[in-house]
């Protein structure tokens, strides 16, 4: 999480406008969702690869690694949908595990490939917007759209204690690792499992002291933020607009064909 905040403010495309950047990347992950098709979600995923590396130059190593955290969740949910359960009389059977139990036909492998790429393409939207915009500057611009104020307390209270978290973590680890806590694999286990009863105990009694620190300056169920967000100029909406209008003509044309 503090890595994820370190790239998005040193992103080459930190200084753009966020709110073109929060649209760009929504709109693109709905062309991804609604089309379902395979080579918008290629196109959309090149685009978004090439923004976060070559416009933000973050390193394509570093981008990479980022995609296989979510890649192994999406081959997981991939395989339970290309494979189907049963028994079937189908023509269409590509291949047949278990005595006919467990299969995979024409249609389920179409379905899992369309599933997988739509959903890859989906991510790469979100990383956009993660890795070239911080999370203040995106929780002001839900303020200023009219979200809810208790989702936006609870965006502002959560972000601020996963770092709390992490950094409780963090201690416990080091002052283990010092103690050679580390030293074997059933060490480390003890220690790990250790470390977790403890974690949740420095984890809350730091949240309640912050949560008491807040109310000792005036905290009343508000956090005041000064915005520093500009508003888009009128060209570059009408830019950004168009480039989501001209996708938008695009991949239903292609869809269609």
């Amino acid at each position: 999480m503090i890595m994820m905040d370190k790239w998005a403010y040193s992103s080459k495309l930190r200084g753009k406008n966020t709110y073109s950047k929060v649209l760009f990347g929504v709109s693109n992950l709905l062309l991804c969702v609604l089309c379902r098709d395979c080579m918008v979600s290629l196109c959309i995923f090149i685009m978004m690869f090439s923004l976060v590396v070559l416009g933000g130059k973050m390193q394509v190593k570093t981008y990479l690694r980022l995609l296989c955290i979510p890649l192994i969740f999406l081959v997981i949910s991939t395989v339970t949908i290309v494979f189907e359960f049963g028994h079937t009389a189908s023509t269409d059977i590509l291949i047949s595990l278990a005595s006919g139990h467990i299969y995979m036909t024409t249609s389920s492998l179409s379905r899992g490939i369309i599933l997988f790429a739509s959903s890859f393409a989906s991510i790469t939207c979100l990383y956009f917007i993660a890795l070239t915009t911080p999370v203040i500057d995106m929780i002001q611009v839900f303020r200023s759209l009219h979200i809810p104020k208790i989702v936006i307390e609870l965006m502002y209270l959560i972000y601020r204690f996963i770092f709390l978290l992490l950094e409780t973590g963090n201690a416990i680890i080091v002052a283990q690792d010092c103690r050679l806590g580390y030293k074997d694999g059933k060490t480390s286990r003890q220690s790990t499992a250790k470390m977790g009863g403890v974690l949740f105990l420095r984890a809350y009694q730091k949240a309640d002291a912050l949560f008491t620190a807040m109310e000792s300056r005036g905290y009343d169920g508000d956090i005041g933020v000064l915005s520093t967000i500009e508003r888009p100029t009128i060209q570059e909406t009408i830019m950004v607009i168009s480039v989501i209008i001209i996708e938008g003509i695009v991949c239903y044309i292609w869809t269609k064909i």
